[in-house]
C-alpha cells in the first residue's frame, strides 16, 4: 500500500469538503440548494501530473468530488508555459459554466490578469 503524506491527504480532503460545502450554500437565501451534479469547478495548473506533489493532491481531492457528483474538470500545463496557464484560466473563466475555479502555485499574476475581467466568478 503506497502510503499517502498526511498533507497531501488533508488537502485532498479539504478540497472536497470545501467544494461539497459550497454546493449546499443558497438554500437560505431563498434560491434553493444545489445538488452536487449542479455544480462544476474546474482546476486550472500550473504544471502536470504525475510527480506525487500539490497537483495530484488537488487531483484526488476533485477525484472525490466527482464520486459525489461534482462535475469537474483540470487543465494541465507545461511548468514552462505560463501563457497556456493563462490561456486555460481564461478559457474556465470565459465560459459561464464552473461555479468555483481553482488554482495551483504560480498562477497569482495571470489570475490577478483574467479575474477582474470576470467579477462574478468564483
Amino acid at each position: 500500500m503506497t502510503r499517502i503524506p498526511a498533507r497531501s491527504g488533508s488537502l485532498a480532503a479539504l478540497l472536497a469538503v470545501s467544494v461539497l460545502t459550497l454546493t449546499a450554500c443558497g438554500g437560505e437565501s431563498g434560491g434553493g440548494a444545489k445538488s452536487a451534479s449542479d455544480f462544476d469547478a474546474a482546476y486550472v495548473m500550473s504544471d502536470n501530473l504525475g510527480d506525487k506533489g500539490f497537483n495530484d493532491s488537488a487531483a484526488a481531492g476533485f477525484k472525490k468530488a466527482e464520486d459525489e457528483g461534482v462535475g469537474t474538470k483540470l487543465l494541465q500545463a507545461s511548468p514552462s508555459d505560463p501563457q497556456t496557464w493563462r490561456q486555460n484560466l481564461e478559457e474556465v473563466s470565459g465560459s459561464g459554466k464552473y461555479d468555483l475555479i481553482f488554482t495551483g502555485p504560480g498562477m497569482h499574476d495571470n489570475l490577478a490578469a483574467v479575474a477582474p475581467q470576470h467579477p462574478d466568478q468564483k
